[in-house]
């Protein structure tokens, strides 16, 4: 069958999809009560990826119907994985439930016409508090390790049960990792953005309450790169890139470079440095981008504003707009060199 009409048998299907994140933040106690059971089903021996369409709509079905319930509740875990609490529900109730779900779940699998994936079952009557997720997996471990003593499980379910688990976990970082990208990277550049480079001048300004080493910022901003972006969108971000890479070679290991807000703007954070030394270090990387572009189609250069910490800001905001207002005033005498910040230019 393909995927379009099995889509369309099923179409009334939730789109709801509480998933590992949802399961962490759930009110645990809610989700299981007092006492009552949970059932994992898991979905494997998954062969290519478009298998993974296939058990999204498994899952889809499960969450239809579960719905019918009252305080049933069901959460996508990992990639093949969910699991359906029964918090104080009766016995009889929790098997007539299950099995509507068993049976719908085996219809499904025929309907898809997929014999490899196959369905596998833990069930877990409880009757005692969970509070919390490390209890509930305490929980699952304990009574899986019991029934392994007892032949009452296979070493088969426990590998997948474990499996289960670590993949829950392995999900779950591969997520933060991938948000934590979306928020703090650059997506044309693929150097850090601004956000990651707020937070690490706070950083530094908290740790120079301890070590009183000052800092400086570098506020870079290419002149006259409009010409790319007028041969094309793609030609402009290659410049960028070209940029951030001729800066990342002309700083020391220890500075950090960002990509700010617009256009061809940088942000250098120097650590543990003087103004002296930022001048000259703020002098190299100008001459660096001078030099290494001058045989490109626009030879390109940048202005830079300079700024030090403690002296020229007591925070973030101060440190950045005088740092911009300084590479402003060197575009305004004629680009090409850099700027330290000076009361004078405040306004």
């Amino acid at each position: 069958m393909e995927i379009k009409a099995f889509d369309d048998v099923y179409s009334n299907c939730s789109s709801v999809r509480p998933n590992f994140f949802d399961f962490l933040e759930a009110d645990i106690s809610k989700i299981f009560g007092e006492k009552g059971a949970f059932i994992v089903f898991n979905v494997y021996n998954s062969k290519n990826e478009n298998d993974e369409l296939y058990i999204e709509s498994i899952f889809k079905l499960v969450r239809n119907v579960i719905s019918t319930y009252s305080n049933v509740y069901g959460f996508i875990l990992g990639t093949n994985d969910i699991i359906i609490t029964f918090p104080n529900y009766n016995l009889t109730d929790i098997e007539k439930i299950s099995c509507k779900v068993e049976v719908s779940l085996n219809n499904i699998m025929k309907i898809i016409e997929k014999p490899y994936l196959q369905l596998n079952k833990f069930t877990l009557k409880y009757n005692q508090n969970i509070n919390s997720v490390e209890d509930f997996y305490e929980l699952l471990f304990d009574n899986v390790m019991k029934q392994e003593e007892s032949k009452e499980v296979s070493r088969v379910k426990l590998k997948s049960i474990i499996h289960m688990f670590t993949n829950n976990i392995r999900n779950t970082l591969h997520s933060y990792k991938y948000a934590n990208e979306l928020a703090f990277i650059d997506d044309v550049s693929g150097i850090s953005n601004h956000r990651a480079g707020k937070l690490f001048l706070s950083k530094l300004i908290e740790e120079y309450m301890e070590n009183r080493k000052g800092f400086a910022i570098m506020f870079i901003d290419g002149d006259n790169l409009k010409r790319y972006n007028n041969i094309s969108y793609e030609a402009g971000n290659q410049m960028i890139r070209n940029l951030s890479t001729i800066i990342k070679s002309s700083i020391r290991c220890e500075d950090k470079v960002f990509r700010w807000l617009s256009g061809d703007e940088f942000v250098v954070i120097l650590k543990d440095i003087d103004g002296q030394n930022t001048l000259k270090l703020a002098e190299r990387v100008r001459k660096a981008v001078q030099v290494q572009t001058k045989n490109y189609i626009y030879p390109t250069t940048i202005s830079v504003g300079v700024t030090h910490y403690p002296s020229d800001g007591k925070n973030v905001n101060d440190l950045i707009n005088r740092a911009e207002k300084a590479n402003a005033y060197a575009k305004s005498i004629g680009k090409n060199r850099v700027i330290k910040w000076n009361s004078s230019m405040a306004d």
